[in-house]
């Protein structure tokens, strides 16, 4: 560690005073500096992994663009002595005031009305500890069925998780999605937004990090946001006053976070297989 920080100081022509771990690590080593220039946030991880940075660094200035939300700035991607590591700034966290969750449910409303004209992305990016790829396609449908949940369900039977014959029917899932999710053009949606990726900040506001974008549909971010918690009743009811159609609320939350429950299985195992099921039984005729 102290070689990086030596080199970081070179780099960047800084004095590292302190160092000291922060906690959602899971993925990579996380550190908040001190320096004699400000308070930063180092994040490590081995020399291979350079392109999950450069993919976040693509998810925060995407979202920056958008001015819906305050996003720390980064300074640097590197490589140095076998870690690759992506420096930012650090956002000082405090708790919630009586605004916040509004806010923050009005902020989530503006930042889905970026639209695109196509689902997808310009690049692949990460979700977890997972690739997520972001071929555009033209269809909600299409692109839910052929770019997520395909994909986590092939990884999960290569990885004897779940066997090839729980995998639903293509023309079944996309009969019940599109039956079931609103015409709704590609939205601008964070990707990842549970409650470990959202600060609250010194003023009160919220600042996102960890980003894994596309344009998808808006309910996935609030699927994500139901999954498991920390957003408080008016973050929902502040979303939905600020969007144009919740009519069928209940069940794109449960179909949307059909996607993320595979990605838990597939990283975390199989205490996540009984709510994927439940959700596969519930809509795509067991």
């Amino acid at each position: 560690m102290m070689e990086v920080i030596r080199t970081l100081e070179d780099i960047f022509n800084f004095k590292i005073i302190q160092h000291e771990p922060l906690s959602g690590g899971s993925i990579s080593q996380v550190y908040k500096l001190k320096t004699n220039q400000g308070d930063l946030v180092l994040k490590l991880n081995t020399s291979d992994k350079i392109d999950l940075f450069l993919a976040e660094e693509v998810g925060l200035k995407t979202l920056r663009n958008t001015q819906s939300f305050i996003i720390p700035e980064v300074l640097g991607i590197g490589t140095i002595r076998g870690f690759t590591y992506i420096l930012m700034e650090f956002i000082p966290s405090r708790r919630a005031n009586f605004t916040t969750f509004k806010e923050f449910g009005e902020n989530l409303a503006q930042l889905h009305a970026h639209h695109a004209t196509k689902f997808g992305f310009e690049s692949d990016n990460w979700v977890g500890t997972l690739t997520q790829i972001n071929q555009p396609e033209t269809s909600w449908s299409q692109f839910y069925w052929k770019h997520r949940i395909l994909p986590q369900y092939q990884l999960a039977v290569h990885q004897n998780l779940i066997s090839k014959d729980e995998i639903p029917e293509e023309k079944d899932f996309i009969q019940v999605i599109e039956n079931e999710f609103s015409k709704t053009k590609p939205s601008l949606i964070h990707g990842d937004l549970w409650n470990g990726n959202y600060i609250i900040n010194a003023e009160g506001e919220i600042a996102l990090i960890d980003p894994a974008i596309y344009y998808g549909h808006p309910m996935m971010d609030i699927g994500m946001a139901k999954l498991f918690g920390g957003f408080e009743k008016d973050f929902f009811e502040a979303y939905r006053e600020n969007t144009d159609d919740t009519s069928n609320w209940g069940t794109q939350i449960e179909l949307a976070q059909y996607y993320y429950l595979l990605i838990h299985l597939n990283i975390f195992g199989r205490s996540y297989l009984p709510q994927v099921q439940h959700i596969k039984e519930k809509y795509f005729n067991g």
